[in-house]
């Protein structure tokens, strides 16, 4: 028995049953009788999903959905899908750029989004594998020299189901399902679950992830600013954990070390990989401290619980 609100649709009561199903749900049979997945329920119904491999998520869906679980899990597949588009229209590209003795790159691909207006590279390859784009004419465009009185005018091409609001809904949610989704946490400045981070789209490497305040990640802005995608961790739903590493130093006193080895494992129970503790001089020491956390917050609480032992003048993470 699923409980929904009034008005609810079939494909709102197929997303409460499982995400694939929603993904795929091609209609239903609703007391023994043949339905779209636009017909609303009501109280009572015997409802029977159907689903096809075919269907795929549209932007459309939203229109006509009622619980914001399907909105939210809507919006989540089609950005997935997009990704997993814009990777076959990249190899598309790859393999054609190879024909014609172009040497795939970061100027090529900026030449084109340019050309067409386009927000992102991953605009660009997903229209490629949409076939919306003449690929004798990107030929063109990438072998002809510039010329300042054509680059005046420009044709204006609009990206494949693009959408338009900017709420906290259309962020690329990243955790460890995302199949379809090439990306990687960079180690520049070693995100992890909690922080504020941003996604940049690479050449052929997909998705690199930064934290907002890697210096790194400021510089690509800086110069490749439409390459920036917005995403987020994916909160509440994720119950994994991240490796961390937390530098200290301080007094160099008798007991100091069972203080602070007591804070990690016994206050806050965190599993404590290895610790590795360097004398220096002036009777000071300075450890290095390999552990396993939930997310930032639970990183910051443990800094902040270091920092009150006795004796410990600083501590922080490590990047």
């Amino acid at each position: 028995l699923k409980e929904l609100p009034l008005g609810s649709t079939i494909l709102d009561f197929a997303y409460e049953i499982h995400t694939r199903v929603g993904d795929h749900c091609n209609g239903a049979r609703v007391n023994n009788r043949i339905v779209p997945i636009r017909y609303e329920l009501n109280n009572g119904d015997k409802v029977e999903i159907i689903t096809s491999k075919n269907q795929k998520p549209k932007l459309d869906w939203l229109q006509f959905v009622k619980t914001t679980k399907a909105k939210n899990k809507i919006k989540r597949s089609i950005k997935e899908q997009k990704f997993h588009e814009a990777r076959e229209g990249n190899e598309i590209l790859r393999r054609k750029l190879r024909n014609w003795k172009i040497q795939f790159s970061d100027e090529v691909i900026d030449k084109l989004v340019k050309h067409y207006k386009l927000d992102s590279a991953l605009d660009l390859y997903s229209m490629i594998a949409f076939e919306k784009m003449d690929l004798n004419e990107i030929r063109q465009i990438l072998l002809e020299k510039e010329d300042p009185e054509k680059s005046r005018e420009q044709p204006v091409v609009q990206s494949p189901e693009k959408v338009k609001e900017k709420d906290d809904d259309n962020y690329l949610l990243i955790d460890n399902s995302l199949d379809n989704v090439n990306y990687k946490l960079s180690k520049c400045c070693n995100p992890k679950p909690g922080d504020e981070i941003y996604g940049f789209v690479t050449i052929g490497k997909g998705i690199s992830i930064h934290r907002k305040s890697c210096p790194n990640a400021k510089r690509m802005l800086d110069k490749y600013g439409y390459r920036n995608i917005d995403v987020q961790w994916k909160g509440s739903e994720s119950n994994g954990t991240t490796q961390a590493t937390v530098r200290i130093s301080g007094d160099d006193r008798i007991g100091i070390l069972g203080e602070i080895t007591s804070v990690i494992s016994g206050d806050l129970r965190v599993n404590m990989q290895s610790i590795k503790v360097d004398s220096g001089k002036n009777k000071m020491f300075t450890g290095y401290i390999k552990l396993t956390v939930r997310d930032s917050k639970h990183l910051d609480e443990l800094v902040h619980k270091l920092l009150k032992v006795k004796g410990i003048a600083k501590a922080g993470r490590i990047d």
